[in-house]
């Protein structure tokens, strides 16, 4: 029986307009009940509202920063966990394309999850399908990665401590292919084509040693997010830094 109408899609966002036009169709398709989109960009960032607003589906939800001058990966997928209000949260990629048949070839057994594969398409390894309840007991994703590699293989590697990993099956999932350099935008200013494979095997190097030296628990996780809905299905996230509300 597919789960799809009790999964919460999220995934995180900061100048990907042109590639939420194209997927953001494939994951209203398939039925799902909610899509929390974070937009974690500063004033300097185009806004994903301005690709949202004309679906004008009520499944959508937006969160939104305006003063976060570098993407971190953890906080702002941690920030649409919270918020989702499904029993299962499917975290996608901006650049996943969902097939049709997605929810009934990929089911969850009892005490598993379904994550990404390196097999074939290593693009892909940025899928998590799983429950909410799991994600919530090992804390979420680790916050102190600051590179974009990494924060998806600490999260599967916590989850398979209890939980039974299920592959993906990679005929239902399809990945926008774009440049290696693109995945260091908002985390590097004009990182160039030719160092993208340095900064990559550099930032996992790194984050290892993060990972390792600064253990990851409940505490840990920035708590002074709040939420305040300004207009139907959109959200903007406030940061309680002497109760100063950031106005849009």
């Amino acid at each position: 029986m597919s789960n799809v109408l009790e999964t919460t899609i999220i995934t995180a966002v900061r100048n990907r307009n042109e590639t939420i036009k194209q997927t953001l169709p494939s994951w209203l398709a398939v039925g799902i009940s909610e899509i929390i989109i974070v937009d974690f960009r500063d004033d300097g960032c185009e806004s994903v509202w301005d690709v949202v607003e004309p679906f004008d589906d009520v499944r959508i939800k937006v969160i939104e920063t305006k003063y976060e001058y570098m993407f971190i990966h953890g906080l702002s997928n941690n920030l649409a966990i919270d918020q989702a209000s499904n029993k299962y949260v499917l975290k996608l990629e901006s650049d996943y394309i969902l097939q049709g048949n997605f929810f009934e070839e990929n089911q969850i057994p009892p005490h598993s999850f379904i994550g990404g594969v390196l097999s074939r398409d290593w693009h892909k390894w940025g899928l998590l399908y799983v429950e909410k309840k799991y994600l919530e007991a090992c804390n979420g994703y680790n916050e102190n990665i600051i590179y974009p590699t990494c924060s998806d293989t600490d999260l599967e590697e916590r989850l398979r401590i209890h939980l039974r990993k299920i592959q993906l099956d990679e005929e239902t999932v399809y990945h926008l292919p774009h440049s290696d350099d693109i995945r260091f935008d908002g985390y590097i200013k004009q990182a160039k084509k030719e160092t993208g494979a340095v900064l990559h095997h550099a930032s996992i190097r790194f984050n290892n040693v993060l990972i390792k030296a600064i253990p990851w628990t409940a505490e840990s996780k920035r708590n002074q997010w709040t939420l305040s809905q300004i207009e139907p299905n959109r959200y903007l996230a406030l940061r309680a830094f002497g109760q100063k509300t950031l106005e849009k």
